[in-house]
């Protein structure tokens, strides 16, 4: 388990979800921005997120100002790839 008391199957799933939505975020959105409208429609919580944006640094998927790194594009290129049909 983890800190967010998630199942890991769900934690990868909404994982997938925030870095496709970091990847695909309008360019006058900041990275608040879309942690508070993934909250608002309740797809992630906000506690959620958070968690995750550390990690995404600890695994270099993202840099300290919220911009993707080669690898989080990568990340982001694969979770869309799992949400096409």
């Amino acid at each position: 388990m983890n800190n967010l008391n998630l199942d890991p199957e769900e934690e990868k799933l909404i994982s997938h979800v925030l870095i496709l939505a970091i990847h695909k975020k309008r360019a006058d959105f900041t990275l608040e921005d879309v942690l508070k409208e993934l909250d608002e429609v309740n797809s992630i919580k906000l506690h959620e997120s958070e968690f995750l944006l550390k990690k995404f640094e600890e695994e270099n998927l993202i840099t300290k100002d919220g911009q993707l790194t080669f690898l989080g594009i990568a990340k982001a290129n694969e979770a869309e790839k799992l949400f096409s049909i």
